[in-house]
């Protein structure tokens, strides 16, 4: 694991507008935001209530509650340096083995609320985007705005606190969904470091 100085740090971590965080209920309201999913070839009205995703969608709001709670505002969330405000640590760059260990504890404490058994929790693909930006280099080897659009995606996802997954299509690559997935990939990795992304 890469480990940073506090002023590179500083550089790249989140500006929340607010000093509150993401609540269960805002995740609920969040997934009714016109997207469209399909299950058996029938577009679902409702995702938070859908028997296909109700559960897992109520798992994960729990998760944020106990994220916003403020008796685990401490263990849960880190200051934004810029602007006071707390940010979910997985969003977290350790600049130090104390912030290693407080961003562990975070984790932990959202694996113990599901007994270990859910794999995509919000804290999930967030580690990977804090991971990429914690090393910007890397991605400027293919241009600098893929450097620049590392930190951007970072700053905007824990700005936002969303909860985002990597999945695996069971159609061919010519969906549509597929295509608008590819296109985001194109324009936010270098092409030498697409192929292990993306291959199926």
């Amino acid at each position: 694991m890469t480990m940073l100085s506090q002023d590179r740090t500083n550089e790249i971590r989140a500006e929340p507008p607010s000093m509150s965080l993401r609540t269960g209920a805002e995740y609920i309201r969040s997934l009714n935001d016109g997207r469209a999913v399909f299950v058996e070839g029938e577009r679902v009205k409702d995702v938070s209530r859908h028997k296909a995703f109700r559960e897992a969608a109520r798992s994960v709001a729990r998760l944020y509650d106990i994220a916003a709670a403020p008796e685990n505002r401490e263990l849960m969330t880190f200051t934004s340096p810029k602007t006071g405000a707390p940010v979910h640590r997985s969003y977290q760059m350790p600049g130090s083995h104390a912030d290693l260990r407080q961003r562990r504890l975070f984790h932990e404490k959202w694996a113990e609320a599901t007994f270990g058994l859910m794999g995509r929790t919000p804290d999930h693909v967030a580690g990977f985007f804090t991971g990429y930006a914690a090393v910007p280099e890397v991605f400027a080897k293919g241009g600098q705005k893929y450097a620049r659009q590392c930190r951007g995606v970072l700053r905007e996802d824990a700005r936002r606190s969303i909860s985002m997954s990597a999945t695996r299509s069971c159609r061919h690559r010519s969906t549509a969904a597929n295509r608008r997935t590819s296109r985001a990939i194109r324009r936010f990795m270098p092409a030498w470091s697409r192929s292990a992304t993306t291959a199926s």
